[in-house]
């Protein structure tokens, strides 16, 4: 198989962009991040869709498929051309959609529905129709990434049987692991013990289970003849308790014809009294519509009335009461309005003003200061006549003093004490002189002053003798005696004008109250009329009477009502007429019970019947059920039989399964035996050639562990204690053997950056390998080195270089 050409139509980073590959040794180089293993994952994805291996569902795929969605493309496609066995094959797919298209590229023919489905998922698998593998083992063997040189013991596995598939079969169609995994599926199917929802599992617990029923039926056989015991007992009590009831129902029957006749006696009885209670209602009808609330509201309304009269003559008997003191009081203020003086008041009021305002001209009366007046004149002419006799003395002295100065100087003291002692007597003088004149000016004022008082004095005397002349009196003791009868007497005529008004007051609301009490009285009358002819009354008397009548119909009404009663309980719900022809041609026998009695006695007998009755229906049902577990305990011992058999025919069924997968066991472990040989030479040829003879012998177990033998010392020691670069070599070298032992034709090699921990001696060895490889497949060299090219261009060795820009 080769692949020609890959269509990246929008993938990841890339945007139709495309490649050729050609023949042999293709190297595709770019720096990191450039996209060799965006375009490594794109031809994986292509044949496989990113669907993982084991998966159960398309909705769980790798998560490259999510990685390489292109974020700003509605589409994620690409195309993918091949060469396989002399034919071009196209594979399209569209990752968004899961589909997928394959065509012959020559004719043009799709051939989608001849390729494999996956085992699980049922969705076309271009690579496994192909290659004939899982996308495990292509993972494994036909594309190595970087520092994924290792075998894991999965791919021992896929391995292994493709190799038992290859030498038993010799058709890759056939799988013999598939056919150990077929008999594990037939065991898994059958099950075991533990495996519960299995049909092995299921059939011993369903023989438990049958035998547990099988126990339990048994007991209810033993059940069921027990309570077929109890059953045949109560039927019997049954019979027993229906004789007792049927003759309990004669003896109740005769009791109630006896009942029966004392009813129609007594209905007879009651029927003659509703007879005479009738004609009495008839003769008190015309009363039964008296009311009894209007007798009692007739009687309140009398009652009222007679309040009212006896108001109304205390008001008429008040109010003559009233006019005769109003006629007394009129007639004595006529009397006293001609004694009456009408100045008297005015005049003694004057008079008292008057001999208020003599009494005040009296008290300021100036006599006695004018007698003051006149003795401090006389004493103040005295002092004047003294003051002048000293001011003459020390004016005397003072000169003769003066004149002794001249003889003796010392009498000039005394002159001037002289002269000092005459100007304040001559200031005295003055002053004496003046305050005469000042108290003579004064007395002058207040003599006139006393003249102008006693001239008012004497007039007002005049003016109270008038007043007393007018009325003839003569004192005014006599003036006071006649003011005071006169205020009185007004007084005492006005006293009576208030009491006319009042009276008169009184005697108007009695008469208001006299026209209200009047027409109350009126309305009440006219409404005692009213009810007294609403019930065909003429008096409070007859209205008493009739009222009485009334209840005696009510009590009629009443007796009757019960009497009616007890007579449709004695008939119940026949009729007088019924009982009648049911007694009268019977001979009716005496019975010393009570039909309540005897009925009562009976209900307790049906009672019990019931109950019996209900137990019997109760074992009736139980037996029916029991006797299903015994009809189903036959049932249940064939099917015990049955499932015996069945489990002794899956036990021999697993022992032929087990004795065939020992078989094909054995048959694989001689395989081993067989092939082993081969991988370990062809791994150890090709490790000797990369590694320049270092390491010849590698050994390999069934598990693909790898052991290497020293080639000097010639023990054996673990891979795990080579170094790292010897150890890429061995698991390269594994894979390419694995590659040439699973499949007979030459598949491609995708190496995606595998050689990054070789030194330039191991990859200048493993690059020759490779040239000697291409020379019948196509391989695949994903590399962010020159390495590479630089040692192929020095060995001069032809290889197809793609630079990813």
């Amino acid at each position: 198989m080769k692949l020609r050409k890959l269509n990246l139509i929008s993938f990841g980073k890339f945007k139709n962009y495309s490649l050729e590959l050609e023949d042999g040794l293709n190297i595709i180089y770019g720096e990191n991040e450039s996209g060799k293993t965006t375009i490594h994952n794109f031809i994986e994805g292509m044949f496989y869709g990113f669907q993982s291996p084991n998966a159960t569902t398309r909705k769980k795929p790798l998560e490259e498929k999510a990685k390489y969605n292109p974020w700003h493309e509605d589409s994620y496609k690409g195309i993918l051309t091949f060469e396989k066995d002399g034919k071009t094959y196209r594979i399209e797919r569209d990752f968004k959609s899961d589909k997928v298209r394959v065509f012959d590229d020559l004719t043009g023919r799709d051939i989608t529905d001849e390729i494999d489905n996956g085992e699980r998922i049922k969705i076309h698998l271009p690579g496994l129709h192909f290659f004939k593998f899982n996308s495990y083992v292509y993972r494994n063997t036909i594309a190595i990434r970087q520092l994924e040189n290792r075998v894991d013991s999965q791919l021992a596995r896929e391995v292994k049987d493709k190799l038992i598939n290859m030498t038993t079969a010799m058709d890759d169609t056939i799988s013999v692991n598939n056919a150990i995994n077929e008999l594990d599926d037939m065991l898994a199917e059958i099950g075991t013990e533990r495996a519960y929802t299995q049909p092995y599992a299921m059939a011993k617990k369903k023989l438990s289970s049958l035998m547990e029923k099988r126990r339990e039926n048994l007991q209810k056989k033993e059940e069921f003849n027990q309570v077929t015991e109890e059953y045949s007992r109560i039927k019997k009590e049954m019979e027993e308790k229906k004789e007792e009831i049927e003759s309990l129902k004669e003896l109740l029957n005769k009791a109630i014809m006896a009942k029966m006749k004392r009813d129609y006696e007594e209905a007879l009885r009651i029927k003659s009294d509703l007879e005479e209670i009738d004609r009495k209602i008839e003769e008190l009808k015309p009363y039964s519509n008296i009311r009894e609330e209007d007798y009692h509201s007739a009687l309140k309304i009398q009652g009222d009335i007679r309040v009212l009269e006896g108001e109304i003559k205390a008001i008429h008997d008040n109010t003559k009461s009233m006019e005769s003191q109003l006629k007394g009081l009129q007639e004595e203020i006529i009397e006293k309005e001609d004694k009456v003086y009408s100045d008297i008041f005015d005049d003694y009021a004057k008079y008292n003003e008057l001999e208020e305002e003599r009494s005040s001209l009296f008290m300021k009366s100036q006599k006695n200061r004018m007698d003051i007046l006149s003795s401090e004149i006389k004493q103040a002419e005295e002092k004047v006549k003294g003051a002048k006799m000293q001011r003459i003395v020390f004016s005397v002295a003072a000169l003769i003093f003066l004149g002794l100065t001249f003889i003796n100087r010392l009498f000039a003291a005394g002159a001037a004490l002289g002269i000092i002692f005459a100007v304040y007597s001559s200031s005295s003088y003055k002053d004496a002189k003046n305050k005469v004149q000042s108290l003579q000016e004064e007395l002058s004022r207040l003599k006139s002053e006393e003249d102008s008082r006693n001239g008012r004095i004497a007039e007002i005397d005049s003016l109270k003798a008038d007043i007393l002349k007018k009325y003839s009196l003569s004192s005014k003791s006599e003036l006071s005696r006649l003011y005071e009868d006169q205020r009185f007497s007004l007084a005492n005529r006005t006293s009576i004008s208030n009491q006319i008004q009042e009276l008169i007051i009184i005697i108007m609301d009695l008469s208001r109250e006299l026209e209200q009490k009047t027409s109350e009285k009126e309305n009440l009358e006219r409404n005692l009329a009213d009810l007294l002819s609403r019930n065909g009354l003429e008096s409070i008397d007859s209205f008493k009477a009739a009222l009485d009548k009334k209840r005696n119909y009510n009590s009629l009404l009443a007796d009757r009502s019960n009497k009616l009663e007890l007579y449709k309980r004695v008939i119940g719900n026949t009729t007088l007429e019924e009982l009648e022809s049911k007694i009268i041609d019977t001979d009716v026998e005496a019975v010393d019970r009570d039909a309540d009695e005897i009925r009562a006695e009976l209900e307790g007998l049906e009672e019990e019947y019931n109950e019996l009755t209900n137990e019997y229906s109760r074992i009736e049902v139980k037996l029916e059920t029991l006797n299903n577990y015994v009809t189903e305990l036959i049932e249940i011992e064939e099917e015990i039989e049955a499932v015996k058999s069945k489990i002794e025919s899956m036990e021999r069924k697993i022992k032929a399964i087990n004795t065939a997968k020992e078989a094909i066991l054995k048959i694989s472990a001689d395989i081993h035996n067989e092939f082993a040989p081969r991988i370990n030479r062809d791994v150890s040829m090709l490790i000797s050639e990369i590694t320049d003879g270092k390491y010849t012998n590698v050994k390999i177990d069934e598990d693909f562990s790898i052991t290497v033998e020293n080639p000097v010392s010639n023990e054996t020691i673990s891979l795990d204690s080579l170094s790292g670069g010897t150890m890429d070599q061995i698991h390269f070298a594994l894979r390419f053997s694995l590659i040439s032992s699973i499949k007979d034709e030459r598949l491609p090699l995708i190496l995606d950056d595998c050689f990054i921990q070789y030194d330039d001696k191991r990859l200048e060895n493993i690059l020759k390998y490779i040239d000697k490889a291409c020379r019948d497949m196509q391989i695949l060299l994903f590399t962010c080195q020159n390495r590479e090219k630089e040692i192929l261009d020095r060995l001069n060795l032809k290889y197809n270089l793609i630079a990813l820009g």
